[in-house]
């Protein structure tokens, strides 16, 4: 048995300068400055467990789980300001990105041989789960009041997300002779996903997210040994189903 929690925290600060000259014909020379400020500012806390046990008059069964988890909180202020030398008032902007994300994870392995040496049997529980909450907030300067940002209720939003996948699978290997053996086994999913987003321009008419779905992934291998040791040269075909999901940002009704 063991048990691990690692807290963290990174930090990035970033500032750009441009300068920008126009000239309509031979009209004045404008020159405008530009500046941006961006601040990363995370925060991390990891966590997990692990426990594994064998039968010494059983030799290669083996029963191992682990669980754990990440916390994630990030806050990302960016802000942008434009200073021309004379001319029109030019206003400031400011972005603001806040989440957090919590992430969990649990998985539970059982291997059991099969007698006279005839294969192994594997099976297996696995669990994921992911919470997201955050916002987009934007504001902007006016030329009456250039030094304080006003909230921007049509561009800011906020959002929440949440995944849920229960897995479990079951692999069986045998031997075939001759050198050969085959496996085949069969993985499940069931993902179910909510979500909603709040505020912004046109938010109502996006609606929320909601949705679940089964899957079922079969897989299959055929392989030969070729050298005198297994695993020193070998022949093999295999057969996989797989998902790759989009990310929780890419599922909301952004």
């Amino acid at each position: 048995l063991s048990l691990g929690v690692e807290p963290g925290t990174e930090r990035n600060t970033e500032s750009e300068n441009q300068l920008l000259t126009q000239q309509n014909g031979t009209g004045p020379v404008q020159r405008t400055r530009g500046e941006q400020n961006l601040n990363v500012d995370v925060k991390l806390l990891s966590y997990d467990g692990s426990y594994r046990r064998t039968w010494t008059q059983h030799e290669g069964r083996e029963l191992t789980a682990n669980a754990g988890g990440v916390i994630i909180d990030a806050t990302v202020p960016v802000m942008q300001r434009q200073f021309p030398e004379a001319g029109t008032y030019l206003p400031s902007t400011r972005q603001r990105l806040d989440v957090v994300a919590n992430i969990q994870f649990a998985q539970l392995d059982y291997v059991h041989p099969l007698a006279a040496g005839k294969g192994r049997l594997e099976m297996g529980l696995k669990m994921e789960h992911q919470s997201n909450r955050g916002s987009n907030s934007f504001g902007a300067t006016t030329d009456s009041r250039p030094n304080d940002f006003q909230a921007d209720p049509v561009r800011s939003l906020t959002y929440t997300f949440n995944q849920l996948v229960p897995a479990a699978y079951v692999t069986v290997q045998r031997p075939l002779g001759h050198s050969w053996s085959a496996q085949a086994g069969l993985r499940t999913e069931y993902t179910r996903n909510s979500g909603a987003v709040q505020g912004g321009a046109g938010i109502e008419q996006r609606g929320s997210l909601g949705q679940d779905y089964l899957n079922l992934f079969p897989s299959a291998t055929l392989s030969r040994e070729l050298g005198k040791e297994a695993g020193q040269n070998r022949i093999q075909l295999s057969y996989a189903r797989r998902l790759d999901r989009p990310n929780f940002m890419q599922q909301l009704p952004l």
